[in-house]
C-alpha cells in the first residue's frame, strides 16, 4: 500500500492509479506490469460540470434518473446539501423524493422518458467536439486546395 511520495516537487499532472503502479513495477522490475500499463487505454477526462454531478451522485445515493431529473430543473450540485438534511430536519423529504416530486410538477412525469448518465453526457459532448473539429480542419484543407482566399474582403 502506497502512503505518499517522497518527492519534493509537485508532479505537473493528476496522478491516476495506473500511474503509481506503472511507477512501482519499474523500481520492482516487475516486466508483466509494465506491459499491462503501456497497454492500457488514454483515461478520459470528464469536464468539471458532469465531474460535480458524479461526485453528488456517489454522495448522496442518487440514481442517474435522479441527477438527469435534477440538471433538468436548472439544481446546482453545490446546493444539495442544504435539501439533503433530512436527518437533522426530519420535516424535509428524502432527496429523491424531492427531486421526484418537483420533476412531476413541471414537467408531468415522475421520471424522464430516457435516462443518461453523466458520464454518457460527456462522452457524447467529446464525440461531438471531435466531430466538429474534423470538418472544421476538412474545410480549412478544402480552402486551401481550391485556392480560395481564407481571409475576408472588406469594403
Amino acid at each position: 500500500m502506497l502512503v505518499g511520495f517522497a518527492t519534493s516537487t509537485k508532479p505537473k499532472f493528476p496522478l491516476t492509479i495506473q500511474h503509481v503502479t506503472h511507477n512501482l513495477a519499474k523500481s520492482r522490475g516487475d516486466r508483466d506490469v509494465l506491459l499491462v500499463d503501456c497497454s492500457m487505454a488514454k483515461k478520459q477526462i470528464i469536464p468539471e460540470k458532469y465531474q460535480a454531478w458524479i461526485e453528488v451522485r456517489k454522495r448522496y445515493h442518487l440514481s442517474h434518473a435522479h441527477i438527469q431529473m435534477a440538471r433538468e430543473l436548472g439544481m446546482n450540485p453545490k446546493k444539495l446539501g442544504k435539501i439533503a438534511n433530512q436527518t437533522q430536519e426530519p420535516w424535509k423529504t428524502p432527496l429523491p423524493v424531492f427531486i421526484e416530486e418537483l420533476h412531476s410538477k413541471r414537467f408531468g412525469t415522475r421520471r424522464p422518458d430516457t435516462v443518461h448518465s453523466s458520464e454518457q453526457r460527456a462522452k457524447e459532448k467529446e464525440k461531438k467536439k471531435a466531430k466538429r473539429r474534423r470538418l472544421t480542419q476538412r474545410n480549412k484543407t478544402n480552402r486551401g486546395a481550391a485556392g480560395i482566399a481564407t481571409t475576408r474582403r472588406t469594403g
